[in-house]
């Protein structure tokens, strides 16, 4: 998610989009950072109760994450050194952030038990999440859990399955999660199943997935350029249509089976159709609100942001006894100036540590498996 391996430009910030684009060869995507940085806000205001549906930039990052990471995983698919650069990558761009956060909120003073930190340490924040729902501090670790889980079999499948194959395990996927959380939703109406376990969370991850493999054909490039747009407008106007008709049976407080197996799809459709939207039209206005200096800033230091708002959130609310609102005056430049830091002196020394250890080879690349 927020911490996705990326590939950046030697001389510039770790943190930037510098993918290997089929047919538009190795380019820095501004407007993804910036995608990035809206995300993080959305999410933002959503934890400070100003956003009732910013939640949904997290799906946002799980679109992101999906597309980045799948992109990467396939133009290395055929190398030697395919597992080393993958894992050092994501241990080194992911982990320290991660443990910090661990290790601070029982600094702080919040009651964090030993069955908690494990589930924690061994990515089950999802499970926490949910078992802990009352526990704020360390609940930004449940999509990190999710994309972890998806990560752990995905690598396998790219390295290994023709692409055709890969397109079929992600339209089953799509398939079944809906069909999935329709059914969970029969047994019971607690939101926080289907939104924080990850058997229900894989859209936004296969969505972004299936664009990353799209994204190689020229073909399908092209009708991406054409409908990514009409696709999503769509998809907000379907949503906009259910929730006008059936009122607080479209909400996710109060979810029924419609909402929940129907909600989660088509706002990952949207996230998917966003991304590529800006990928076949990088000059557009909306390309260009979104590479705005300030959300690229934003986006570049959004993992720490993600991950540090919540916890010193609840350190300004106990100590002031502010509400989430008021709380939002002091601590949001304040978990600004700490991301900055923390992703200037901590986070950024460590990535380009992990890409030195990381370099592959220059050798050639083995022969393929597969043609495909």
């Amino acid at each position: 998610m927020l911490g996705s391996p990326l590939v950046p430009r030697e001389s510039q910030s770790v943190a930037v989009n510098t993918i290997q684009m089929p047919g538009y060869g190795r380019q820095h995507i501004a407007s993804l950072d910036g995608l990035r940085g809206l995300a993080v806000l959305l999410v933002l205001a959503y934890h400070h109760a100003l956003l009732n549906s910013g939640w949904l930039g997290v799906d946002l990052f799980f679109a992101l994450s999906g597309y980045l990471i799948t992109t990467i995983l396939r133009s290395a698919r055929h190398d030697e050194e395919y597992w080393k650069p993958f894992w050092i990558k994501r241990a080194t761009r992911i982990l320290p952030p991660f443990l910090l956060v661990l290790v601070l909120t029982p600094l702080l003073g919040f009651i964090v038990t030993i069955r908690q930190f494990a589930g924690y340490l061994f990515s089950l924040g999802d499970v926490m999440a949910y078992v802990h729902s009352q526990f704020e501090p360390l609940r930004p670790l449940w999509s990190l859990a999710v994309e972890e889980h998806f990560y752990l079999a995905w690598p396998f499948a790219v390295r290994y399955l023709r692409r055709r194959n890969l397109v079929i395990i992600l339209t089953a996927l799509l398939i079944l999660e809906p069909v999935s959380r329709a059914v969970v939703s029969l047994y019971t109406h607690d939101w926080q199943v289907v939104y924080f376990l990850t058997p229900f969370r894989l859209d936004g991850l296969c969505w972004g997935a299936m664009l990353a493999l799209a994204m190689e054909n020229a073909a399908q490039r092209a009708c991406l350029r054409r409908f990514a747009m009409p696709v999503m407008l769509a998809a907000l106007a379907t949503w906009v249509v259910l929730r006008l008709a059936l009122g607080h049976r479209f909400t996710r407080d109060e979810p029924t089976w419609m909402y929940n197996s129907g909600c989660y799809a088509l706002v990952a459709l949207v996230c998917v159709s966003l991304i590529a939207f800006l990928l076949s039209h990088p000059r557009s206005l909306v390309s260009s609100f979104l590479s705005l200096p300030a959300l690229v800033w934003t986006g570049r230091i959004s993992y720490g942001l993600y991950l540090y708002q919540v916890i010193l959130k609840c350190v300004v609310m106990s100590h002031f006894g502010w509400s989430d609102r008021k709380a939002l005056i002091l601590d949001a430049p304040l978990v600004l100036l700490f991301s900055w830091v923390s992703f200037t002196f901590f986070e950024q020394p460590l990535i380009r540590w992990g890409r030195s250890v990381a370099k592959r080879p220059a050798a050639a690349p083995t022969t393929p498996r597969h043609a495909d």
